[in-house]
């Protein structure tokens, strides 16, 4: 079974890795035509999937919107 976790968490961090650096390659010009196009359709589902799942966990009161403040004595 650590075997398993092992080889999941490796395959999720080369996944993770690629991805940045695709972005970073997009960014920069060097990736373009449809495949560029295609990373930025999906960084951008990336973002809205950050986006919402922190207002739902706004919403929920799970995720802090300030600070909070101290009580006076």
């Amino acid at each position: 079974m650590k075997f398993v976790a092992r080889v999941i968490g490796i395959a999720v961090l080369i996944l993770v890795l690629a991805y940045f650096g695709l972005m970073y390659l997009n960014d920069r010009g060097f990736i373009t035509g449809n495949f560029s196009a295609f990373l930025t359709k999906l960084s951008i589902n990336v973002q809205n999937i950050g986006d919402d799942t922190q207002e739902f966990l706004t919403d929920e009161g799970i995720w802090p919107t300030a600070a909070p403040t101290p009580q006076a004595e």
